[in-house]
C-alpha cells in the first residue's frame, strides 16, 4: 500500500479515470459491470482522493482526511463538483440526511442493492471523527465498507460502489477498488464485480503472476479471453486460455507497466489488473 500526497492525488486519479475510459472504449462494452482494481491507496491527513467511477472525467467522489483543532482525526467524503454549479455531473451518495449539518454515508454490506429506492445526499459526508465519538457516522470499526453512488450524467444515472476502509480513529482512509453498471439506470450490488460470470466469492482465487517476461493466470475457467494493454490503452496482445493455469509469453514486449484484461463472452463483466514487466 502507498501513502500519497495531496498534490499527486489529482493527477493520479486522473490517469486512472483516462485509462479505465479507454479500456472500455476497446470492448466496447454495453450494460455490463465495470470493475477496477487498483493498488491500495491511503488517504491520510491533509490528502485528498478524487475517484472518478465512471471514467466521464469527471470525479464522482472524493475522500478526504483531517488532523486539526476542529476535526482531530476525521474522514469525510463528498460527492464529486459538490462546489460546481449547474449539477448535471454531481453524484450522490447513498446514506442519510439528519437534519444537521453533516451527512452520513451509509456502510453498506456487500449484496446491498444500490439503486432509486437508496436515500441519497449530496452533502459533505462524515465517515468517522475520532472513532465515532457521539456521532452518527458508520465507518468506525475499521472494516472494509461499501459507499454507494449515484452518478447523473444529463438526464440519465448510474450506480456503483466504491470500497474502503477507514481506520478506527478515522485518521485515514484506505481505497481499494470500485465499480459500476455501465448502462443507466441498471442497479448494481455493493460488491459486485460481475467478473467473469462466476460468483463473487472466487474472484480472490483467480492469480496473475509475472516473471520476467511471462504473465501466469492461474485459477482461470477455460477458454477465457484475454487482452494485455500497454498504458495508453492500446491491446499489444490477445488470446484465448485452454487450462486454468495459462502463460502469456510477453517477451517481445517493451519493460514497462500494463494492464492484463481477462474477459468471458458469456459474462457481464471483466477482471483488470496492473502488472509491470521487466
Amino acid at each position: 500500500m502507498k501513502k500519497n500526497t495531496s498534490q499527486k492525488l489529482p493527477k493520479r486519479l486522473s490517469n486512472y479515470g483516462a485509462l479505465s475510459l479507454a479500456i472500455a472504449g476497446i470492448t466496447n462494452a454495453s450494460d455490463q459491470i465495470i470493475y477496477t482494481d487498483i493498488p491500495d491507496e491511503i488517504v491520510s491527513s491533509g490528502n485528498v482522493f478524487y475517484l472518478d467511477v465512471n471514467n466521464d472525467s469527471y470525479s464522482d467522489i472524493i475522500l478526504l482526511a483531517y488532523n486539526s483543532s476542529t476535526y482531530t482525526k476525521a474522514a469525510f467524503c463528498l460527492p464529486g463538483g459538490y462546489s460546481y454549479s449547474g449539477g448535471n455531473r454531481i453524484s450522490k451518495i447513498v446514506g442519510l440526511n439528519p437534519g444537521n449539518y453533516f451527512y452520513y454515508p451509509s456502510n453498506m454490506s456487500k449484496g446491498e442493492v444500490i439503486n432509486p429506492a437508496n436515500d441519497t445526499f449530496y452533502g459533505f459526508g462524515q465517515l468517522n471523527i475520532e472513532g465515532c465519538a457521539g456521532s452518527r457516522s458508520q465507518f468506525c470499526d475499521g472494516q472494509d465498507g461499501y459507499v454507494g453512488l449515484h452518478m447523473k450524467v444529463g438526464s440519465s444515472t448510474y450506480y456503483g460502489w466504491v470500497r474502503i476502509q477507514v481506520a478506527a480513529n478515522g485518521s485515514s482512509i484506505t481505497v481499494k477498488d470500485y465499480a459500476y453498471e455501465s448502462a443507466p439506470g441498471v442497479t448494481i450490488a455493493a460488491g459486485d464485480t460481475g467478473v467473469l460470470g462466476m460468483e463473487n466469492s472466487l474472484l480472490n482465487t483467480i492469480r496473475i503472476v509475472v516473471l520476467n517476461k511471462s504473465i501466469n493466470l492461474y485459477n482461470v475457467p477455460e477458454r477465457t479471453t484475454y487482452k494485455a494493454l500497454n498504458m495508453s490503452g492500446k491491446e499489444v496482445l490477445k488470446g484465448i486460455t485452454n487450462t486454468p493455469d495459462h502463460v502469456i509469453e510477453a517477451a517481445t514486449l517493451a519493460s514497462g507497466i500494463y494492464i492484463v484484461e481477462l474477459a468471458d463472452p458469456s459474462s457481464r463483466g471483466l477482471i483488470r489488473k496492473k502488472v509491470v514487466l521487466k
